[in-house]
Formats: structure tokens, C-alpha cells, sequence
């Protein structure tokens, strides 16, 4: 006999749980089904297949519900062998046949990485059979809170590369990028997770941001020792509607001159300016 429970797919709240799909196999891909539950209403936490088993075989295990929204991907793979007498023995909780992502974004340096506007990439999906990959999930935690600040769950058409165009983080502050891959046999991966910390520098904006005015040229001044080159890329985003644009970039020294027209009236923006190194100042600005 063989008992399955529904706690790898770890679900929020199980009171939602239509019905329960439950299967068993010899096969890792399930290409040879063993013991079955179909939309089981019953037994929708967990089943208990009464069915004599090979004690020499090695036996798969895994489920699905059906939700209110819809049926969920199939869970890990549950690995059990049993003993002579048909008792269950769980040798193991084997991950997902679909490979881990591989993780990488546009930024330069993980210790002083853009706080917006950069992208991340996800590669190298595989799987056992002949599955394809549809979709990707991606999460951008905070790593002191374990806050969700950003995310795009079955993302289709940027399955391997998403650009974060739509939150600012932090700066001097740790992150955890997460992101795991979704196959058209509804499996999905473990999830990868790639840690950054935004980037704070030693660069000092001297000119206050309220002096900004929209229908004029506007003068950035910014100081920095470790600047030995004087060079300076300036940038300034649109911060006010649901995702971030860049509406100027320029290159400069520690005084430079904004011309009129990229500002306009009751926005937020905000003012990038990045050194020699890639090491950036982000500061906020509302016009009125």
C-alpha cells in the first residue's frame, strides 16, 4: 500500500481544494501508470492506495488539485519503495524532472546593482520527455523582510529574459531574485535563487532636487572623491505612470546641464547618475 499527501505543493489554503488527482507509477515520467485517482472529491488531502506493490520497485508519486481558478501544476515527485509485509517506506522527495533556472541580470556588479529599469534572464530549462517549456515565474524578495516587492507569475512571452520596469528598489539593501520554470506537462522546477545587494556609492547630489523646474535648463551638480575620471552618465526616468520610462541619458562631469523639456509639471522622476565604475545614485524628484 501506498499513502500520498498534498504537502509538496504547499498550498495557502486547502479549504479552496475542489478535488485531488493522485497518481502512482514505476516510471519517472509517468509514462506507465501504476495506481490512479482522477478528480477524487474524497480524498482531496491525502489517499491511501490499499494495492499490493513490488518490493523490489521503485515507485513515483505525485498529485494536482483542482482549485476554483483552476487545476494547479503537478507536484514534486514523492519517491517510496515498500517492505514485504506492503508497508510504505518515502526514500525520498526528488525534485522536479525540469532543470533549475539559471539566473543572470544586465547589471554589472552584484554588489552595486541597479535599483530599476534592468533585466533579468532565466536559461537553461531541459526536462525528462518531450515537454516544452511555456512559462516562468519570477519573484524579487527582500531579503531582511522576505517582502515579495515585485513579481510576474506565467510569464509566457519573457519565459527566459524580463525587464524590471515597474519598482524601484533600495539602495544598500539585499535582494533575492527567484524565479523557477513551467512545462507543458504542467511540472514545474525547484526554484533558483540569485542574491543581490542595490548599490549604494559615495556619490553626493549637491544640487537640490527642488530647485528642478520643468520649463527651464536645470544644473546637476554632484561630487564624488572616488571619481578619479570626472565622467558621469546621466539619467532621467518617468516614474509616474505603472511602468518606469527613460526619457534622457546623457554623458557629463560633476556639472551638467539638463536641457528644458525633459522635465514636465506634476511628475515623479527619478535622477540615475552613475560613475566611471557603474556605481549609481538614484534620487527622487517631483515636479510641479
Amino acid at each position: 500500500m501506498v499513502s500520498l499527501l498534498i504537502e509538496s505543493l504547499q498550498l495557502d489554503n486547502t479549504d479552496d481544494i475542489i478535488s485531488t488527482s493522485w497518481q502512482v507509477s514505476d516510471t519517472m515520467n509517468f509514462s506507465n501508470i501504476v495506481l490512479e485517482s482522477i478528480e477524487d472529491d474524497v480524498n482531496k488531502l491525502g489517499i491511501l492506495f490499499k494495492e499490493d506493490l513490488d518490493p523490489n520497485v521503485k515507485y513515483y508519486g505525485r498529485c494536482r488539485v483542482l482549485l476554483t481558478t483552476g487545476w494547479t501544476h503537478w507536484s514534486n515527485l514523492d519517491v517510496v519503495t515498500v517492505n514485504l509485509k506492503g508497508y510504505m517506506h518515502q526514500d525520498e522527495d526528488l525534485p522536479s524532472k525540469i532543470a533549475t533556472p539559471i539566473l543572470s541580470t544586465s547589471s554589472v556588479d552584484m554588489e552595486y546593482h541597479d535599483a530599476c529599469l534592468f533585466t533579468v534572464s532565466a536559461n537553461g530549462f531541459s526536462i525528462v520527455g518531450t515537454g516544452r517549456h511555456i512559462a516562468t515565474n519570477y519573484f524579487l524578495v527582500d531579503a531582511l523582510t522576505d517582502e515579495i516587492v515585485w513579481c510576474k507569475l506565467g510569464a509566457e512571452l519573457e519565459r527566459n529574459e524580463i525587464e524590471v520596469n515597474n519598482v524601484i528598489l533600495e539602495e544598500n539593501r539585499v535582494y533575492r531574485i527567484m524565479a523557477n520554470f513551467i512545462a507543458s506537462t504542467h511540472d514545474s522546477s525547484q526554484i533558483a535563487t540569485l542574491t543581490i545587494r542595490v548599490g549604494g556609492s559615495g556619490i553626493e547630489v549637491l544640487t537640490p532636487p527642488d530647485t528642478i523646474l520643468p520649463d527651464q535648463d536645470n544644473t546637476i551638480i554632484v561630487s564624488d572623491p572616488s571619481n578619479t575620471e570626472n565622467v558621469y552618465t546621466y539619467e532621467v526616468i518617468l516614474g509616474s505612470s505603472d511602468k518606469l520610462i527613460p526619457v534622457y541619458e546623457s554623458i557629463g562631469t560633476e556639472m551638467h546641464v539638463i536641457p528644458n523639456g525633459i522635465f514636465e509639471p506634476n511628475q515623479i522622476y527619478i535622477l540615475r547618475i552613475k560613475n566611471h565604475l557603474n556605481i549609481f545614485k538614484n534620487v527622487i524628484i517631483t515636479t510641479f
